[in-house]
């Protein structure tokens, strides 16, 4: 018997061991999530390799490219938000 706020494994009629739904559809935002991290890890590299005029193009900095470019890949923007010169924040 599954302890208080633990979810039992249940079996199928093959008598295979299923997976409780909740964790399946955390492991499922957590596959997101990762997916979502590689991508803007790759568009804020697209970005530090811009040269100053594509920069200048939408208002911003080379410094402002590298203080991008230098966050963490786990660290993405909000839902939407931008911060000045169309940078994510």
């Amino acid at each position: 018997m599954a302890e208080k706020g633990e979810e039992a494994l249940s079996e199928n009629a093959a008598g295979t061991r299923t997976v409780p739904r909740r964790t399946a559809s955390g492991f499922a935002k957590l596959l997101a999530f990762i997916e979502r991290a590689n991508r803007v890890a790759r568009e804020r590299r697209a970005l530090m390799r811009l040269d100053d005029n594509a920069l200048k193009d939408f208002g911003a900095s080379r410094a402002d490219a590298w203080h991008e470019g230098e966050r963490p890949w786990w660290d993405l923007p909000r839902n939407g938000a931008r911060s000045r010169g169309g940078l994510v924040e």
